[in-house]
């Protein structure tokens, strides 16, 4: 929902409540001017997934769009254990072999607690399906979660991205900023590639994590917010931490619990299932019967 703070009738921020009581896991994008702001920021800190000055450019309005829309998808496509029931909604952890059992076993130990859990993994192992699941089953499933490709922001912008920012804190802030630890506030971050933040951005989060505040960039006041972190990481965070590219301190903050999750390669007895599952998934997208598969090409 994009929306406006000033609306016939009743006040946008009125508005906003009752759509976030209604209907609490909608990404709401607010459009607001100069001086309704402090109005956005409000509504930000109540859960709205952000908000845009007015006039706001078309392409940056698509990308938060865009940003919103994933989100939606973190939130709401559930993650199955059993990919029998897994439906057209839904993803699934595939295999039963012992790794993947332990897998399963430390999802259901911790997804309850409010414990921070390392994620660890080589790329297209399944790390951010084991964060939704994780999510999915836990206490704060009713409220935002938010995932944090940390590479993919660069290293000058990560900190005001995750902290926010006050105005005229740097050239460019013509206004406050509010940063995704406390849009997030009640829910869960993820945050992907965590091994390869800077090391000023890590101090900050060691703080975070320490003792739950942090200051905005260019700011004075400290906050306090509840937010459950969960992280993951295809890197070898020993190797960073003798290399001095990442804090020891933080990685013994992070690595409350750790899941390891084992490449194919070391599961091998996993294949068959993943094969039906595919083979049927792939035959419910293309609306035809699950066509059979020789021995040999199974082999």
């Amino acid at each position: 929902l994009i929306m406006d703070i000033f609306l016939p009738g009743m006040t946008g921020m009125d508005a906003f409540r009752q759509i976030k009581e209604r209907f609490p896991m909608l990404p709401v994008i607010i459009m607001t001017g100069f001086g309704t702001t402090e109005l956005a920021i409000e509504a930000t800190k109540l859960g709205a997934f952000d908000y845009q000055l007015k006039p706001f450019d078309p392409g940056e309005m698509l990308q938060l769009i865009e940003k919103a829309l994933a989100n939606v998808r973190l939130m709401q496509r559930q993650v199955e254990f059993n990919p029998r029931i897994a439906s057209e909604d839904s993803d699934a952890l595939i295999g039963q072999s012992a790794s993947m059992r332990e897998v399963y076993k430390t999802i259901g130990r911790v997804a309850q607690t409010d414990a921070s859990v390392l994620i660890r993994g080589e790329t297209g192992t399944g790390k951010e399906l084991v964060a939704r699941a994780i999510y999915l089953h836990s206490l704060r499933n009713r409220a935002p979660l938010l995932a944090i490709n940390c590479t993919a922001i660069p290293e000058t912008l990560l900190e005001s991205e995750l902290f926010g920012y006050e105005k005229g804190a740097f050239t460019g802030a013509q206004a406050r900023r509010i940063g995704k630890f406390e849009q997030v506030d009640g829910g869960t971050i993820l945050l992907d590639e965590i091994g390869d933040i800077p090391l000023s951005t890590q101090a900050k989060l060691l703080r975070f994590l320490q003792e739950r505040t942090f200051e905005r960039i260019g700011g004075m006041e400290s906050i306090q917010v509840d937010v459950r972190l969960l992280a993951a990481t295809n890197r070898d965070l020993e190797k960073a931490i003798a290399e001095k590219a990442f804090r020891e301190d933080l990685y013994h903050r992070l690595n409350v619990v750790t899941i390891n999750i084992p490449p194919l390669r070391e599961r091998r007895e996993d294949i068959p299932e993943l094969i039906d599952y595919y083979m049927a998934r792939i035959a419910r997208d293309l609306h035809i019967e699950e066509p059979p598969m020789a021995a040999e090409a199974r082999r």
